[in-house]
């Protein structure tokens, strides 16, 4: 016999048969064993299965909802009986007894719990026995009797037919085997014809005449019968459950984006947070309707202000339903924020965020914002600037705080190489601080590095930059009157004027007096002509240079000199050769010098040999004096062949690039 799980109620006391393995499965649908009214009930809302004994397991079938049994809450447990599960804000008591209770009076009345849409009902399964009937039997939901197959000795016997004997309905529960009734032939011809056909009669039949479940199998002495397949279950289709509300269904995905959107602000990279915020928000922190360039940009100086940042979520949120497919939560939070020169913060942030479903599982803030109170702040209040929200949050720095942070911030530019950012950031600096000079360096090492690229190359690149450099050159800054006088003078991006050129260079050598300005002045009155001025600025200080540039300009100043005092052509060479290691135009000069004042044939020959080298190394005057020497048989044998040889590639040969003065070791 089995036993009963029995239901009860405040008002009633509801038992349903409960074999080892049976399932209910409560709901608010038609189609469950136990059918519940209530909103916060789905339509399978869980099931509860008998494991053996008194235990049972009970797992919930809706993913919005989890189950409460004895005070625990959880999506799956096990107990025993008796247990408590509180269900739609009402608490149901199950117990397992061995005997089905008789029905109380309020369980048999019209009155009933106005949660239950309908009586109890348990569907009986093939794989579990028939229960036994109670005492007072109650009409039970039509099903199919079950039919088991004998056991199959070895030989197996011939096939035998499997005959459902019915009871009269007067004693349901006693045996009674249909007899054949006295009478005459014609009864008893109709009995054996109703007999041959009872199998089918049973079959097809006997669920919609008989209500009573009860059957007892016995086999039928016929030899050879083709025996009936076996009966199945006849179950009403359970009609098709209603959607679930969005309350049910997204709130748990709509409050793990919010968490999510929370976690993304200790994230070093800003661009994380767009996976969050939709494309086109009504509200950002209040900046109405923003593109994800602005967001974005918000978000990076939120994390400027604050490189450290710590965020973690506090409390519950709350979740409240504002469309078919739109929430708003509320979620209180935690921060501790570090900022530049020891800048620290901490307090708490309510953040209220609007996110609306885009896809399955994929939901994305259309509105956000948040208020904050302060805990601490260091070194002191004055320190932070007041704000409501956290984005507002900002240190407040002094006046040299802001020269230093403004310094790191172009040394960084100028160590990323973006030369229009950096020059458009020391203008700003040199508005902002007339009379300091901290954002010179910077000046310096962009000036040089687009000097650079214009003497190997002829060219810069990002020519945008010009508009900086000539505002910066009017300024007065000596590296940029320098580059400006390079762009005058190579006629590049400006038309050429030599003359203007050089008066640059003058204002830039008479502001710092450097030696990049002094070379550059000098070299330029000294290709216009003007020697003696040009011998006066250079030869007291770059006879002796070891500066490859300052050398060779020296040795074309001393050779003006010599051919008017022969005995300097000695100096010539000397200076010359000090700049041949690392400048190969001045090992072209020093062999001129050798090649046509040499006085013994040993140091023409020496002059040829270097005249030979720099020719080599693609120095198109050497190659043009190289074939002089083959030609004339100057300071080595005539070859008229090489002659003409290096003269062709003198004249193919494009001429090397210049080196900036700052590209050679300063000594």
């Amino acid at each position: 016999m089995p036993d009963f799980l029995t239901l009860h109620t405040e008002e009633a006391a509801h038992s349903f048969p409960c074999p080892p393995q049976a399932v209910l499965v409560l709901g608010s649908s038609e189609a469950c064993d136990l059918a519940f009214d209530g909103d916060d009930i789905a339509p399978r809302h869980m099931e509860i299965r008998r494991l053996e004994d008194s235990r049972f397991q009970l797992r919930s079938l809706s993913t919005a909802h989890r189950l409460n049994v004895n005070g625990v809450t959880a999506s799956e447990l096990e107990v025993e009986t008796p247990f408590r599960l509180r269900l739609g804000g009402d608490l149901l008591d199950f117990a397992l007894v061995a005997e089905q209770p008789k029905p109380s009076p309020a369980s048999s009345g019209n009155r009933r719990r106005d949660y239950m849409l309908g009586s109890a009902r348990v569907r009986q399964r093939p794989s579990t026995p028939a229960p036994e009937p109670a005492p007072e039997p109650e009409p039970s939901p039509l099903v199919a009797p079950l039919v088991v197959p004998p056991p199959f000795p070895s030989p197996p016997p011939p096939p035998v037919n499997h005959v459902q004997v019915l009871r009269p309905v007067s004693d349901p529960w006693k045996e009674a085997p249909i007899s054949p009734p006295e009478s005459g032939d014609g009864w008893w011809v109709a009995a054996v014809i109703v007999g041959l056909l009872a199998p089918a009669l049973i079959y097809f039949g006997y669920p919609f005449v008989f209500p009573d479940p009860a059957a007892v199998i016995v086999e039928a002495p016929k030899p050879k019968v083709i025996e009936a397949p076996a009966p199945k279950p006849i179950v009403k289709a359970a009609p098709a459950p209603a959607p679930a509300p969005p309350t049910d269904t997204y709130r748990e995905d709509a409050l793990a984006a919010a968490k999510a959107f929370l976690d993304s602000w200790n994230e070093n990279d800003a661009s994380g947070v767009l996976r969050f915020v939709s494309p086109a928000p009504a509200n950002y922190f209040e900046m109405p309707n923003p593109a994800s360039e602005q967001v974005l940009k918000l978000e990076e100086a939120f994390r400027d202000h604050w490189p450290q940042r710590t965020l973690r979520a506090e409390g519950t949120p709350t979740a409240s339903r504002a469309g078919e497919s739109r929430f708003e939560i509320t979620q209180r939070y935690l921060f501790d924020l570090r900022g530049l020169n020891h800048r620290h913060v901490t307090g708490s942030g309510t953040l209220f965020v609007t996110l609306e479903s885009v896809a399955p599982k994929t939901w994305l803030v259309t509105r956000a914002t948040d208020k904050i109170e302060l805990t601490t702040t260091e070194p002191f209040r004055d320190a932070i600037s007041p704000a409501v929200s956290l984005r507002d949050l900002q240190p407040v720095l002094s006046e040299e705080e802001l020269k230093l942070k403004a310094k790191d911030d172009l040394a960084a530019l100028v160590k990323a190489g973006n030369a229009k950012a950096t020059l458009t950031a020391i203008l700003e600096n040199a508005a902002k601080h007339p009379n300091e000079t901290f954002w010179r360096f910077a000046t310096d090492k962009t000036c040089d590095a687009l000097s650079r690229a214009l003497f190997a190359h002829g060219e810069w690149p990002d020519p945008t930059c010009l508009v900086e450099v000539q505002k910066l050159s009017e300024l007065g800054v000596p590296t940029a009157m320098l580059l400006h006088g390079h762009l005058l003078r190579g006629g590049y991006l400006l038309p050429r004027n030599t003359a203007e050129g050089e008066v640059l260079y003058r204002k830039a050598y008479e502001t710092t007096k450097s030696r990049e300005a002094r070379f550059y002045y000098a070299e330029s009155l000294f290709i216009g002509g003007e020697h003696p001025r040009a011998s006066a600025i250079a030869l007291a200080t770059m006879v002796s240079s070891k500066h490859p540039l300052e050398a060779y300009l020296a040795a074309h100043l001393l050779w003006k000199k010599a051919e008017l005092d022969p005995s300097l052509w000695q100096q010539v060479y000397e200076t010359a050769a000090r700049a041949a290691t690392q400048h190969p135009p001045a090992k072209n000069l020093a062999g001129l010098v050798l090649l046509k004042h040499g006085q013994t044939t040993k140091e023409r020959q020496a002059g040829f040999t270097l005249i030979q080298k720099a020719a080599e190394e693609g120095v198109t005057e050497a190659m043009k004096n190289l074939s002089a020497c083959y030609e004339y048989g100057d300071g080595c044998e005539r070859n008229p062949t090489e002659a003409e040889a290096w003269k062709t590639k003198s004249e193919t040969t494009p001429p090397p690039p210049k080196k900036h003065f700052s590209e050679f070791e300063q000594l």
